[in-house]
């Protein structure tokens, strides 16, 4: 058994709090971090994927005791060489009681009034395009924190009176989300 010299028991107690405080410090620093956000989109028009949807932009509303509103902005762009072919997508899915919420649990949307879900499908045609609003299938909120939301949705979208020139039949949408962050200032509507 080796023998510890008694001088160095100042060093040992100074070298432990020294690691005990970056450890401390490692933790906190740790808690803050805010979560990388991850966002998986697919849509279908009529039975044709949309291959390349272009990133745009992704908003997320909280009212501290209201509603939650998710709205999800895309380009499709088919030919990019050919102008004004694009297509421009616009999902909103608002969820009046987010906080009462079941969540980690499919809920479908035809079932309840506390979703409501949109989806805006546009071109550079000469005329505006009605939204559609006609929609079936389900969303799960997995969690809702401080840093985001996490949750899943498959919707499928039908215009039976051809009020959108776009869409012939449906359109099917995919979507996985992961701490999604909470956009600065926004508030939704009432």
């Amino acid at each position: 058994m080796c023998k510890r010299p008694r001088g160095d028991r100042s060093s040992l107690v100074l070298l432990l709090g020294l690691l005990a405080c970056f450890a401390g410090c490692t933790q906190t620093n740790e808690l803050q971090m805010q979560p990388r956000s991850r966002l998986r989109f697919t849509v279908a028009i009529d039975g044709d994927t949309l291959s390349s949807l272009s990133e745009s932009v992704t908003t997320v509303c909280l009212r501290a005791a209201g509603p939650l509103l998710l709205q999800f902005r895309r380009t499709y762009d088919p030919q990019p060489q050919i102008a004004d072919d694009e297509i421009f997508l616009l999902l909103e899915i608002r969820v009046a009681s987010p906080h009462t919420w079941p969540l980690g649990e499919s809920v479908e949307i035809a079932t309840t009034d506390s979703i409501r879900v949109q989806l805006g499908v546009s071109c550079f045609c000469p005329q505006p395009l009605e939204a559609l609003t006609q929609a079936t299938g389900t969303l799960r909120l997995d969690s809702i924190a401080e840093f985001g939301a996490w949750g899943s949705a498959e919707l499928v979208f039908t215009d039976p009176e051809d009020l959108n020139s776009v869409v012939q039949d449906s359109v099917a949408l995919s979507l996985d989300f992961e701490a999604l962050p909470f956009s600065p200032g926004c508030q939704p509507p009432p």
